[in-house]
Order: structure tokens, then sequence, then C-alpha cells
């Protein structure tokens, strides 16, 4: 209210989408701006203040870790690492919806959908971490290539004082036209950029429970992928990724959670080994019986010929249930029509008869507890 310049023009009055923390707090107000405007000078400028707030050892109310305000300003919220770079986290408002005053208006003109996203969003980050460097060479910058700003910006110089965090939505590369999307997007990130700041993963472990959960609304057949998870890690960290994060569902989930983070601990491992211990671990005597459970299933999730052979007909214009689906993003692809075509017939009765043997075989409680999860 007090600076209306600083935010997104021409939304007032239709109530857009802004992220929750910002929203709770103005629950009712119908002009709350989706994002901050692009283009003004004193918004890059704000945020690079903030920015050197944090690397000081203060932080700020709206500021990481303290979005409410509830945190006492003197307290360090983002300690620094002794030899290490330092790089403050800054990512927009979970929406497409960007400012229409007559400036941003005019940012890369000749560019369409996610390209011009990116393009934009890249563009201000680029300002908040020049003006970062003028207060403190030390100060960095980081945010994330996700969804609409997944496609690489070649018309933005990044400054080396700015880390990317990439999402790739691997658990779904068993669609070739996402895969072929998303790794084209990383490999342009990692030849221009890599050598110049680092560059880290945000993964998503997740499995068709996800959508069964949040899009579809059934029981769903298991999507399990322990080996191609870890071969994925193995491929990340010898390209010379040196962070990531996960999001992941660990009910549905544990053996490719377990499998990726020890291999990006250390890469090194073997990923059958690691797979092997695994399966020790959790289920004891039942292990070889659960193993093989998991590659009929795995097997199945990865198999472009259990889909709809009209899904892959135009790699670059991927398809799902509900038709044109984002290449850039994994979920709402298992619908329950698709799920279950993966997991009918003699598929099934070999998983069937694979659990009865491994019941028979649980010995300690904590394989039990396993088995009866899985179930």
């Amino acid at each position: 209210m007090k600076r209306p310049e600083l935010f997104a023009a021409g939304c007032r009055g239709y109530r857009s989408y802004t992220d929750e923390p910002v929203r709770s707090q103005y629950p009712d107000d119908p002009d709350l701006p989706p994002q901050p405007c692009f283009t003004h000078p004193d918004t890059a400028g704000h945020f690079a203040g903030v920015a050197a707030i944090y690397f000081n050892g203060r932080n700020v109310s709206g500021g990481w870790w303290n979005s409410r305000g509830r945190i006492s300003p003197d307290k360090c919220l983002t300690p620094r690492i002794s030899g290490k770079p330092f790089f403050y986290p800054i990512e927009l408002a979970n929406s497409n919806l960007f400012c229409k005053c007559q400036d941003c208006v005019r940012l890369f003109p000749h560019l369409k959908g996610d390209l011009k996203t990116s393009h934009q969003k890249f563009f201000f980050i680029s300002k908040i971490a020049v003006a970062a460097a003028k207060i403190k060479a030390d100060i960095g910058i980081s945010t994330l290539a996700y969804i609409q700003t997944q496609p690489y910006p070649e018309e933005v110089k990044l400054p080396d004082n700015v880390s990317i965090q990439i999402c790739l939505t691997h658990f779904a590369w068993w669609h070739p036209g996402i895969r072929k999307a998303q790794e084209k997007e990383y490999e342009l990130r990692m030849k221009n950029e890599l050598k110049k700041c680092p560059i880290t993963l945000w993964t998503y472990l997740y499995t068709p429970h996800w959508d069964a959960r949040r899009h579809y609304h059934y029981n769903n057949f298991p999507g399990l992928y322990p080996w191609k998870a870890g071969g994925m890690m193995k491929k990340f960290t010898s390209d010379g990724i040196k962070g990531r994060f996960s999001e992941v569902e660990l009910q549905h989930a544990l053996a490719e959670a377990y499998v990726s983070a020890r291999i990006a601990f250390d890469p090194s491992l073997d990923v059958d080994t690691v797979i092997d211990q695994w399966f020790r671990a959790a289920y004891g005597k039942a292990a070889p019986a659960m193993k093989k459970i998991y590659r009929i299933c795995e097997d199945a999730l990865w198999n472009p010929e259990n889909y709809p052979v009209e899904w892959f007909a135009d790699l670059t214009k991927p398809l799902g249930p509900r038709g044109p689906h984002n290449p850039y993003w994994g979920t709402a692809l298992h619908s329950e029509e698709v799920n279950w075509k993966i997991g009918y017939g003699e598929r099934f009765e070999r998983i069937e008869t694979l659990l009865d043997q491994a019941k028979k075989k649980l010995e300690t409680v904590f394989g039990k507890g396993q088995f009866s999860a899985f179930c």
C-alpha cells in the first residue's frame, strides 16, 4: 500500500493467486499482487539489501525463515560456513502471473510461453545479484529453475554470484517426451553455468500414489524404481552436481530415497550393492522375493509400451490423460486407467505369489512393519 510501484501492476480486483504465507496474512484482500515488479529499480535493490542483512547475520520480517515476522531481527537464520560461498535464496510466487506495467511488458517481446517466463524471471534475479554484489562482493543469490522457468534463458547473462537449483521431475522420465525436454535444459545449464557457479538439484521422488491422491482419487498400483533412481543419481554426481534436495513421500518411495541419498553422499558406491543392502536391512530373509516385486514394478512403470502410444507420437509435444502436458513437470500422468494397465493380469498374479513367499520368511518386528507398510 505504501509502495505499490514495487509490485505487479494489472492484477487488481480479481484475487490473483498468491503463495500461502502471503495470502494467510491478507486473506480478504482482492488486490494482493502475485509478484513484485521486475523492472522498477528499487525492487532489485530491496532484495539485494535483504540478502546483505542475512549475510551479516541478521534477518528481516518477511525474509527467509521469518515469513510471518515473529522472529527477532537479531537472530541469524542463514549461518555462514567458513570457506564456503554464501547464497541468499529468492524464489518467485508459485504462479505464472507477472507484472503488466509498460516496462515489464516490453521484456523479451519476441519470446513466448515458458521461454519468455524464464527470461523474465532470470532477468530479475540477475538484477538482484548485481545489486547485491555492489553491496558486498561475497553475497550470492540462489533460485530455482522450476516448471515455467526451467527453459534456459540464453538471452540473459547470469552473474557469477547466482546459484541455480534445477527442479527435475525425473520420476517421470519413463515418458520420453518429458525426459527429452528436461534433459535438454539440464544439459544447457550444466554446459553454460556449472563452471561459473554451483548448480544443485531439486529432485522429485514421486510415485503414482501422488497422482492417485492429488489428481484422480483412487487406490493405485505402486510405481517403484530404485535402480532407475540410483542410476540417475550416478549420472548427476558424475556431471558435477554437488548438492541436492529431495521431495519424497517416504512410505511410497523409501527405497528410492535411500538409494539416492547413499549415492549422492558417496558417488563411488555401486547402485546394485546399495540396493541389496537396503533390501536385506528392510526385509531380512524375505529380501529376494521383495526385490523381485520391485523389479516387476519398475519394469512396468518404465516401459513406454505400457502407456497410450499417441502420447509419444511427437516428443516435442508430450501428451498425458488430460491432453497436452507441460514437459517440465511430471505429475497428473497416472490416471486410474493408465496406472492399472501396468498392474493387471499375469504381472499382478506374480506379485501376489511373491508377497505370499515374502510373508512366510519375515522374522523381525522391523521387517514385518516394513512389509505391512508396503502392503
